[in-house]
């Protein structure tokens, strides 16, 4: 079974000429974007992300630098080119539509139901007391 792009609806698997990303670990902030532009829970375990990929179709030309041997992703780089446009007019993809839900700026929606119960703010994930 050959590598193939976690992002659903993207069927692209390792070749050659494509390449896939592991989702950032290290970096708990960047992990947490990661997470929501891919309208993934954040509570995923480690030992499930380390199986999961992402390809480069979903990241745009500046994200990378370019260098002779070939191209790094920086890592600064969050994924944000999808088909369902899960990004902000801003092109934030941690800002999703905050002002189109009526939701003070800063507030994120919630993921999924697995993370029903938490609410998501510029400081992450809060006990929401209302939901």
């Amino acid at each position: 079974m050959f590598p193939k792009c976690c992002v659903n609806d993207c069927v692209t698997t390792k070749s050659p000429n494509v390449t896939l990303h592991r989702f950032p670990h290290v970096d708990r902030e960047r992990l947490r974007q990661w997470l929501f532009a891919l309208d993934m829970d954040v509570n995923t375990p480690a030992r499930v992300l380390n199986k999961l990929l992402v390809c480069q179709k979903h990241f745009h030309q500046d994200d990378y630098y370019v260098y002779d041997y070939g191209r790094v992703l920086k890592t600064t780089a969050v994924p944000t080119k999808f088909r369902h446009a899960h990004t902000s007019e801003s092109g934030d993809p941690t800002a999703a539509s905050v002002t189109q839900l009526d939701q003070p700026v800063g507030f994120a929606p919630q993921f999924t139901s697995a993370a029903k119960d938490l609410q998501y703010n510029s400081n992450g994930p809060k006990k929401s007391k209302f939901v």
